[in-house]
């Protein structure tokens, strides 16, 4: 069998660099077909410093965890533990939230999960003799402030990135509402209603160390960069709305109280009219009256 040809590349490297090793991969594994060959992209930009080359190269996105996969990396290390926990219990919660909200990107979880550990690991040291349902509750309160920690960071981290892409990006706000309304939050760069250019619109985002989305060069779809992204993204249109429901609240408070001015004002010159006629009939009566005494009989 031919051996396996494993080549990573950092994403700091230039755009020179991933050409020169992908064309000299190609000529081992294609050209003289001596191996098999794998080239590993940290960042999913480093893509477009690939030729165009459709025979010799074939693109595999490497995405998050499924659920199942989350919930077997947490048990397999058993952190937030959930064994004899109720549906709605404090470890269940947070890992539906942790993958509702942030995602299951393994390198974020390996590296949160090796922090809960350390801390757990703390909070048992300090804890002395106890028994095994208290040092099971210890445990889990530590590995969840580690977690609920991260979460908030993530999520926070994630809102600033989509208010700042959508300031720096005109189209930003047009993507994210696209992939929002996608059932499989992702979306071909047609689909978005101004045309872009997914090369530029990357280097752009790159330039600026904004990353709310990528381009999955895989399935030649716009994606999430995270499900934090996403879930900051809905957040933000969902405050937009809600300010924006404010504010034609206030035009219809303002505009009610305009023509409730109007209905006042129209009803204070009814009433200045109906009191002006009746003056004038109880003069034009006054004068017929005073007429009549002193005309001669």
């Amino acid at each position: 069998e031919k051996p396996v040809v494993v080549v990573e590349l950092d994403s700091q490297v230039s755009a020179d660099f991933v050409t020169t090793q992908s064309q000299e991969l190609k000529r081992i594994v294609v050209d003289e077909k001596l191996a098999h060959g794998i080239l590993v992209l940290s960042d999913a930009n480093a893509a477009f410093k690939l030729n165009p080359d459709d025979a010799r190269q074939l693109f595999l996105w490497v995405g998050d965890f499924n659920e199942k996969e989350f919930n077997d990396f947490f048990d397999n290390l058993d952190i937030l533990s959930t064994r004899g926990e109720v549906h709605d219990g404090p470890n269940s919660m947070l890992r539906r939230r942790l993958f509702d909200e942030v995602g299951a990107n393994p390198a974020f979880l390996f590296k949160v999960a090796g922090k809960a550990e350390k801390n757990a690991a703390a909070a048992l040291a300090r804890l002395g003799s106890c028994s095994d349902s208290e040092r099971l509750e210890a445990k889990s309160i530590a590995e969840r402030a580690v977690l609920e920690d991260a979460v908030q960071q993530q999520l926070d981290k994630a809102d600033e990135v989509v208010k700042s892409s959508i300031e720096v990006v005109p189209e930003m706000k047009s993507i994210m509402r696209v992939l929002l309304a996608s059932a499989d939050a992702a979306v071909r760069p047609s689909a978005v209603r101004n045309k872009i250019r997914v090369r530029s619109l990357m280097a752009t985002l790159k330039e600026e160390a904004l990353r709310p989305i990528s381009y999955n060069s895989e399935t030649e779809r716009l994606v999430w960069y995270s499900k934090a992204h996403e879930t900051a993204a809905r957040a933000y249109f969902e405050e937009e709305h809600r300010k924006e429901e404010e504010r034609l609240e206030e035009e219809r408070r303002k505009e009610e109280e305009r023509l409730e001015e109007e209905r006042r004002k129209e009803e204070e010159r009814r009433k200045l009219e109906e009191e002006l006629s009746r003056r004038k009939r109880q003069w034009f009566g006054l004068r017929r009256f005073f007429m009549e005494k002193s005309s001669p009989k």
